[in-house]
């Protein structure tokens, strides 16, 4: 094995902390508390080209799903979201993000009347 490249880590007083040649590098892992409250909306676009903002609720991370009825598409994004910038989700599709608070989440759609449920833990 060539050694070119290799990079020890060493502690502040000099003793080696990770050493990559040896196959071995240290892994903390950390205490984190799981989430203890669950929330859920249902959200209408009622006009298309019209966002929506969720509901205020603290979160660590939010689920948003399409409806599997809606024949169009629901845009997920921020206060500017639309079809040119939104992360677009067909009938039945969703995407999870880590975010602080549900409020910060925006949808549109192509179909006015369409929905999207979301699911978030705290």
């Amino acid at each position: 094995m060539s050694k070119f490249g290799a990079v020890r880590l060493r502690n502040s007083d000099g003793t080696v902390h990770a050493d990559p040649l040896d196959g071995k590098l240290p892994v903390q892992v950390g205490n984190f508390p799981l989430p203890t409250t669950i929330s859920s909306a249902l959200v209408t676009v009622t006009t298309a080209t019209t966002r929506v903002q969720f509901a205020t609720t603290t979160a660590k991370s939010i689920t948003v799903k399409a409806a599997a009825a809606n024949t169009g598409i629901i845009y997920v994004g921020n206060s500017t979201v639309a079809a040119s910038n939104g992360f677009p989700l067909a009938s039945g599709e969703s995407i999870s993000i880590d975010i602080s608070n549900t409020d910060a989440v925006w949808v549109d759609s192509s179909v006015s009347g369409e929905t999207c449920n979301w699911f978030s833990v705290n």
